[in-house]
This record gives C-alpha cells, sequence and structure tokens, in this order.
C-alpha cells in the first residue's frame, strides 16, 4: 500500500507456505477493496488457494481442477457478482469457475492444444463474453460465448510462439490486442481475426498496456535488450531502458496514478525496477532476485 517500499509475509502456516513455494499465478478480485479475495495456483499441496480476507486466512479451492499446473488466472470484471474466473493449465487447457472458485469446469472445445500459458478476460466480458488465450507454440484463442467454444485466430503472425498478449481496456470499441512473440509484437484492431506486425525484434517475454490507452496509446514490451515504449498505439517505438542495472526484464506492470501512470518491470537477477512517465529515470524499488 506504500508504491512497493516495504512487503510482507501473507503465508499463515507451514502447509500454506508449502503451497506458495511455486506459484504459478496470482489473481485478484477486481473489487478487492470491498471483498478482499485473492487467488494464487502453485504446484502443491493444494494446486490453488483463496483468501477472503487479503491473505489473512487461506482456503482450498481447487474442486474439480485435475491438475496443479495453473499457469495463469483471469477474474470476470464483474466478478462480485457473475463470480466467473479462468485457469489455464500448462498441460489440460482452461478451466472455469463460475461460483467464486467453488467448483471448476474444463472449457476446451475447439481448443487445438490444451498446453496454455495465459488466459485473459475482455474489459467488458459481462457483455461480450470475450476471453483470449496463448499458447508457446500455438498461438492465439479466442472464446466469444465465456468459454464454452474457441477458435484459433494465428491469421497474419508469422510464429505461433507467442508469450504474452494484452487486451486494449476500451476494447469493446477498438478490439485492440497485442502480442509478444519471439518473432516480435503484433498488433490486432479487429479482436484478432487479422494481425500485423507492430515492432520487430526477438524474445519479447512481456508486454503492457496504460489503462489510459484510450487516450494516451501507451504500451510497453519487454524482453532480454530491456524496455521499449510506444505512445501512439504500436506505430512506433522508443527504449527507455536507460537507468536500469539490469536489461533482462522478464516481466512488466502498469499502475495508474492520478498524474500518470508508473511502470514495474522484474529482471533476471536484477531485482524490480520502477519508471514513472514523465519522471526520473528508472530506480530499482528492490533487491531481491526474482
Amino acid at each position: 500500500s506504500d508504491g512497493g517500499q516495504n512487503w510482507r509475509s501473507i503465508n499463515s502456516s507451514m502447509e500454506q507456505r508449502l503451497l506458495f513455494g511455486m506459484p504459478g499465478a496470482i489473481g485478484v478480485s477486481p473489487d478487492y477493496a470491498n471483498d478482499h479475495t485473492i487467488f494464487v495456483a502453485g504446484i502443491s499441496p493444494w494446486g490453488l488457494a483463496r483468501s477472503r480476507n487479503g491473505g489473512a486466512w487461506w482456503e482450498r479451492a481447487n474442486t474439480g481442477l485435475p491438475v496443479y499446473d495453473i499457469v495463469s488466472l483471469a477474474l470476470s470484471p464483474a466478478y462480485p457478482s457473475d463470480g466467473t474466473l479462468f485457469g489455464a493449465s500448462a498441460s489440460r487447457g482452461v478451466f472455469r469457475s463460475t461460483n467464486q472458485g467453488g467448483l471448476w469446469q474444463a472449457a476446451n472445445t475447439g481448443l487445438p492444444t490444451l498446453n496454455l500459458t495465459l488466459v485473459a478476460v475482455s474489459p467488458a466480458f459481462a457483455s461480450a463474453r470475450t476471453v483470449v488465450a496463448i499458447s508457446n507454440g500455438g498461438g492465439v484463442f479466442k472464446s466469444t460465448d465465456g468459454g464454452d467454444s474457441w477458435q484459433t485466430i494465428n491469421s497474419g503472425l508469422t510464429t505461433l510462439n507467442v508469450r504474452d498478449l494484452v487486451i486494449s481496456p476500451n476494447y469493446s470499441s477498438d478490439e485492440t490486442l497485442f502480442a509478444g512473440t519471439n518473432a516480435g509484437v503484433f498488433r490486432s484492431v479487429n479482436g484478432g481475426a487479422t494481425w500485423t506486425l507492430s515492432r520487430t525484434g526477438y524474445g519479447y517475454k512481456a508486454v503492457a498496456i496504460s489503462p489510459r490507452f484510450a487516450a494516451d496509446g501507451t504500451l510497453y514490451v519487454a524482453g532480454s535488450s530491456g524496455i521499449l515504449r510506444s505512445t501512439d498505439r504500436g506505430a512506433t517505438w522508443t527504449d527507455i531502458s536507460a537507468g536500469m542495472g539490469h536489461t533482462s526484464v522478464v516481466d512488466i506492470s502498469v499502475g495508474e496514478e492520478a498524474s500518470g501512470h508508473t511502470v514495474f518491470a522484474a529482471t533476471m537477477g536484477g531485482g524490480v525496477w520502477q519508471y514513472t512517465v514523465g519522471g526520473a529515470p528508472p530506480v530499482a524499488t528492490s533487491t531481491a532476485t526474482p
């Protein structure tokens, strides 16, 4: 709650520490301020745990899950009312719960591969029912019926090794998607029907988009050579890695503030770095090694 200056453990017992020994994904309720709900997917011993009090205590939430390799979680923006969340498995495809994690069921109809690395929901999921999933080797898949059925949307991609994907916060009107791949960054402005190359390059592992994308057109991509920023919806890119002690970035995230937004970058062996748009060069916020 202090911009990352201080951290505290929220593992309340030895058994739960075992769960968090190798976490696969974290999902936070969009209404966290009121329901204090967090999900954590891990390898053992539970597979998936849920806390409804901000991490003070955890409970199993794995009924119906036959695997422990959930690598991505996505909660519906309307989670408080529809109770819907999705989990992507590295070996068994997509699982869906419509009762806040109480029961899970497979939702794989139409998926050509079950080896997934990410699942994401549209900001307008409550009405449009759009869900997107990716596979590093299978490309991109989309559902427009809440996960009941899927279609492959790889037209225009020159590689199927998709590493990350983001959905525009204004997707209901601009239908924009960005995918980071081992051949560059690709953009779609028609919901994935077709893709075009936005930036060439190798090994873009992470993509993050500004919460105010509709107004500022800003997004970021990261990989072994640092972080690039575009302020024109992916038309042109600028390297903003100057000042970082480590340029091999494994993940990035954007947080909204009243004056703009802040970018957080997790690096390979260099801890976490923070970059405030329009501010000083990047500074380290943690010396921990991811």
